[in-house]
């Protein structure tokens, strides 16, 4: 896994959800590989919130960020929902700042939090292993926690944030039932999609 790579695969899964994609999908790394087509695309908001918060964190690590810089970015973004629901509240905060994001979220389900605490993860990686080997690590191992402690990265403002609370189980099954393939069957419909798409617009069979 290159970190180019990682962001090229993790857009066509994100983007490409469609049968429309068939081509894409055909020259991707992926193409009759083990796991099955539809398997691949991020549908479920379980997959696609961790391949976006992945994403983030190794874009902030290309960019050269370090955890401070990338924390201040997505600052005000650790907050108790109850508060996040208290206009008076939103108020004082910065005003285009990223805390709107998931604020009617607990703070261990929002996108941006879990950003955070993605590249901090990475950042230890790199510190390590280096840019290459940790990004690639990162890409292949890092999954959303099962349970998290704000508090035990600086993050939270309220008792929740002392203890550790559920996360991936909250947000969902990470494949949703019609995902669920056979991976040679899958790939066979997928060739028929890109076929018919070919000639739809060229007019001209395969």
């Amino acid at each position: 896994w290159s970190r180019h790579s990682f962001l090229a695969r993790s857009a066509l899964r994100l983007c490409g959800t469609h049968p429309a994609f068939a081509f894409d999908w055909l020259k991707s790394p992926y193409a009759y590989g083990h796991r099955a087509w539809r398997s691949l695309w991020a549908c479920s908001r379980r997959m696609r919130l961790e391949l976006r918060v992945k994403i983030d964190a190794m874009v902030a690590a290309l960019y050269g960020l370090r955890p401070d810089e990338f924390r201040f970015l997505l600052r005000d973004c650790d907050h108790p929902k109850e508060q996040m629901q208290d206009a008076d509240f939103c108020r004082t905060l910065e005003q285009k700042g990223f805390w709107r994001v998931d604020k009617e979220h607990d703070p261990e389900l929002r996108h941006t939090v879990l950003s955070v605490i993605a590249f901090q993860d990475l950042y230890s990686r790199i510190s390590h292993e280096g840019l290459d080997d940790a990004c690639s690590s990162f890409a292949e191992h890092w999954s959303l926690p099962q349970y998290l402690q704000l508090s035990e990265y600086g993050l939270g403002h309220d008792e929740r944030a002392q203890k550790k609370q559920p996360v991936a189980e909250r947000l969902g099954e990470y494949l949703l039932d019609w995902q669920t393939e056979d991976p040679e069957e899958s790939w066979k419909e997928c060739r028929k999609w890109s076929d018919q798409i070919a000639v739809l617009f060229t007019g001209e069979q395969i």
